[in-house]
């Protein structure tokens, strides 16, 4: 895993600060505010990141900085594949926007594709264990729910494949098992 430490602008420091202290600020002429503590801090996730949502679902853009960085680490690889994790929906969509073809780690085929090397830039989402656990339940209720099958078949397969162990240093097994007890 590459950590590469990005940072904003002076102007757009001084934004994210604003914003931090008082929950308001001004982005591409529109308003932008945080009702609580807890939204202050998805938002300030989500600035960071170079994008932000408005109350409306509306995507204000603020810098390009991760892109940026992504794109240099990419190059950096000469054509081996990268494996790019995202937060937020914004996330994945200005990576694709940059980048062209991206393809979202989702199934037990996309996993079998990626540890084979067909798949030169791939994005997931780590929320692997929340869709495990809501398969689980919808399972309890219904037992014959296709659905809720295939996600726990396609979780399991994620936390016992090679891609996991790239991620994580944490046992795939012992996750399984943890939340096979819940």
């Amino acid at each position: 895993m590459n950590e590469v430490p990005v940072y904003l602008s002076e102007k757009e420091r001084k934004v994210y600060d604003s914003f931090r202290k008082t929950m308001v600020a001004e982005v591409e002429g529109k308003e932008l505010d945080a009702l609580n503590a807890s939204g202050l801090s998805v938002k300030l996730m989500q600035m960071a990141n170079g994008s932000v949502y408005t109350e409306h679902r509306e995507v204000l853009h603020i810098h390009d900085r991760k892109l940026d960085a992504l794109e240099d680490l990419i190059e950096a690889q000469c054509g081996k594949p990268v494996l790019v994790a995202y937060w937020f929906n914004h996330d994945r969509d200005r990576i694709r926007q940059r980048f062209g073809y991206v393809r979202e780690i989702k199934t037990a085929r996309d996993i079998d594709d990626w540890n084979n090397g067909e798949i030169p830039i791939a994005i997931i989402h780590p929320a692997a264990v929340e869709d495990y656990r809501w398969a689980k339940k919808k399972l309890k209720k219904h037992p014959k729910n296709e659905e809720a099958k295939l996600m726990i078949k396609d979780c399991e397969a994620f936390f016992r494949s090679d891609r996991f162990t790239i991620l994580s240093n944490l046992d795939g097994e012992d996750i399984l098992k943890r939340l096979s007890e819940e």
